[in-house]
């Protein structure tokens, strides 16, 4: 595999990862916000079992940010090595071993203090080891260094796969631990790191605008690439920022002015979140509120996500690059006081503007608030363009993929991917969305020989509010995979009666119209009764309607099915096949009740022009249809050479783009008057 293909997979695993975890984030960012809360008006807020409450989820979230990082990073990039290599292992066996190997780095590191070395200053070590690991977990399999197959057949799978994961279950921790004790084991380098960009600090001032631009934008660099700055400023801020109390540019400094809202001056972005187009943006920034203000941004880092986003990355470090710069500037020429012992990184903005400059600090911590806003805008709507243009991109193609007759929807719905997923979301769409806001019928015309409109078809139509048009034969076969297609075939039939009814006032009344039935509805006990007594309940003439039967599901023609098809076609009712010839039942529809209507599968039809073999089809079916007294119907007629081929063997009925689309009612009404 190419260098740059395996980082872009390490990079959307460590995202991916990032993403995983959002959840405990929120919990923490959640927690923490309630342990800040007391500092406003201790004497009202303090409320000891809350938090003590929050203090332990505090500890269970951000305590072991590192660990379930570990944990996620490995369990993603493991899922797309399986399906990428067809490797036959278990991701969540390959986190185990992750997670057996992190561990024993920390245990290297810190020994007894283990547990307090899980959260954000382990990140960097988390990544590289989950990375790492599953690499070598990979390599293993991909050699094929991992036997014991002759007991796949033996044991069951779970069993297998535990016992096939048993050699680099052993030999990679040990290789891991052995490298990292004998290289790294008792080295200070991560500490070293900012202190060597910055040079020395002047005790009794603090930063220089030099450095405090260098520790502005190594923070912020190390932000992005998915690394809690914490693991290299929080082993010893001494050799950072000036100890001394009454240095201007110290550490509260960053706290009151660089940092709005997080690293990043992320309360900037949080206002374009509130104004975004998409809205899981405004959601995310609605969530953020209260752990922005207490400036802890790893909802927004990891939600959006920052991490890796390169169109975010300009503005994350602009933002705070300026906010500094600024206030450097204010401070210095003494248009803003500074007292640095009265705040702290938890300080809500303008509360810590308040408590270090008065009300001057506060205005100022406004202005800078909505210039960093202003910095993130463009970016962040560009960045949002993107993702829309992406989503339509993606939405296209799996739109497309359930467009294909050969998917089967029952079991698709059972699956765990992508595909799978937004078609769940379309059928907890489509439940919500139902009603004639969304949904609407439409009508195609049918020419005869003459070109005259002497029948329509029923479609129904579903209208998207975010998606837009929705293919039918999505929307119908996911209302087949439970009791909704009952509900759905009901308001069809509710519908189209009212419409016909309507088509009659307008003095169009010699004109019958199909409405589709799925196969499935005809197994309801009640079906037949409630669609004789919607006709009646419209005073619609019984030989006005014409059931048609598609062929999409295999039908089980029971005694009571044939009966209750034998009972419409008694009332005057005709009954149509749809796509004849492409199911599995054509034939048997034939012999097991009388057919009035047969219709070509579009399929045919496109070929009629240039196969000998379909033009036989066709001639037969027309045959068929004579002796049975019948139709032939084609659907798909596109041009004039088709038109009249069809003619010439035998066809009675036409529909298709030639003469015309669907067309909503009211369109339908004015072009059959007309004609």
């Amino acid at each position: 595999m190419l260098l740059n293909t395996r980082l872009s997979i390490w990079l959307n695993s460590v995202q991916n990862g990032f993403v995983m975890t959002l959840p405990i984030i929120i919990l923490g960012s959640i927690a923490l916000s309630i342990l800040q809360i007391p500092q406003l008006s201790p004497d009202h807020l303090n409320h000891p079992k809350l938090l003590q409450i929050a203090s332990w989820l505090h500890q269970a979230s951000y305590g072991l940010m590192s660990l379930t990082l570990t944990i996620a990073i490995s369990y993603k990039l493991s899922t797309v090595y399986k399906y990428k290599y067809l490797l036959d292992f278990s991701p969540i066996i390959n986190t185990t071993i992750s997670f057996a190997c992190f561990i024993g780095i920390i245990l290297i590191d810190h020994n007894v203090d283990t547990i307090n070395q899980l959260g954000v200053k382990s990140i960097a070590k988390a990544i590289i080891c989950s990375i790492i690991t599953t690499e070598l977990i990979v390599f293993f399999y991909r050699k094929k260094l991992v036997r014991l197959n002759f007991l796949r057949h033996e044991v069951n799978h779970d069993i297998h796969s535990a016992i096939h994961a048993c050699l680099p279950a052993i030999v990679i921790p040990f290789i891991t631990l052995g490298f990292y004790s004998t290289l790294f084991n008792n080295t200070d380098i991560l500490s070293r790191i900012i202190p060597f960009f910055i040079g020395e600090v002047n005790l009794a001032e603090g930063l220089s605008f030099i450095q405090s631009t260098i520790l502005v934008t190594v923070n912020q660099i190390v932000w992005l690439t998915g690394i809690h700055p914490s693991s290299l400023i929080e082993i010893d801020p001494t050799r950072i920022y000036s100890p001394v109390e009454t240095a201007v540019f110290s550490r509260q400094f960053f706290d009151t002015y660089a940092h709005l809202g997080g690293a990043g001056s992320t309360l900037g972005l949080l206002i374009c979140l509130l104004r975004a187009r998409m809205q899981l943006h405004r959601k995310i920034g609605g969530y953020a509120i209260l752990p922005g203000a207490f400036n802890i941004n790893e909802l927004l880092i990891f939600g959006i996500p920052i991490i890796f986003n390169r169109y975010l990355a300009i503005p994350f470090i602009v933002a705070p690059l300026v906010t500094t710069t600024l206030a450097r500037i204010f401070i210095e020429m003494g248009y803003l006081p500074f007292e640095p012992s009265t705040s702290s990184w938890n300080t809500p903005a303008i509360i810590s503007g308040y408590l270090s400059s008065g009300y001057t600090g506060s205005i100022f911590q406004c202005l800078l608030i909505l210039i960093s806003a202003a910095i993130y805008w463009p970016f962040f709507k560009k960045y949002e363009s993107q993702l829309i243009k992406q989503k339509d991109s993606n939405t296209k193609s799996m739109i497309k993929d359930l467009c294909n007759p050969d998917l089967h929807f029952h079991k698709l719905m059972k699956r765990q991917t992508p595909l799978a997923e937004f078609c769940r979301q379309l059928q907890t769409d489509m439940k919500e969305q139902f009603g004639e806001e969304c949904f609407s019928m439409h009508y195609q015309p049918k020419i005869n020989c003459k070109r005259e409109i002497i029948a329509s078809e029923a479609l129904i139509r579903w209208r998207h509010p975010q998606l837009g048009n929705i293919p039918p034969c999505i929307f119908i076969n996911i209302a087949e995979t439970d009791e909704f297609i009952h509900k759905l075939g009901n308001w069809i039939n509710n519908q189209c009666m009212k419409d016909i009814k309507l088509m009659k006032e307008n003095n169009i009344d010699n004109l019958q119209v199909a409405i589709n039935v799925s196969p499935i509805q005809l197994t309801s006990p009640s079906f037949f009764k409630d669609f004789l007594s919607c006709i009646e309940r419209y005073n619609i003439p019984h030989n006005k309607i014409e059931l048609e039967i598609t062929e999409s599901q295999r039908l089980q023609l029971t005694d009571e099915i044939i009966k209750g098809i034998s009972l419409l076609s008694e009332k005057g009712i005709t009954i149509a096949v749809d796509d004849f010839g492409m199911g599995y039942t054509s034939l048997k529809y034939l012999k097991s009740f009388k057919v009035n209507t047969i219709k070509l599968d579009g399929s045919i039809v496109k070929d009629v022009i240039t196969s000998d073999i379909v033009k036989e089809i066709i001639r037969s079916l027309s045959s068929l249809t004579k002796s049975m007294d019948g139709k032939l119907v084609a659907e798909w007629v596109e041009n004039e050479e088709q038109f009249e081929q069809l003619i010439s063997l035998g066809c009675n009925q036409f529909q298709g783009a030639y003469f015309s689309m669907p067309i909503n009612r009211d369109d339908f009404i004015t072009l059959a008057s007309k004609n």
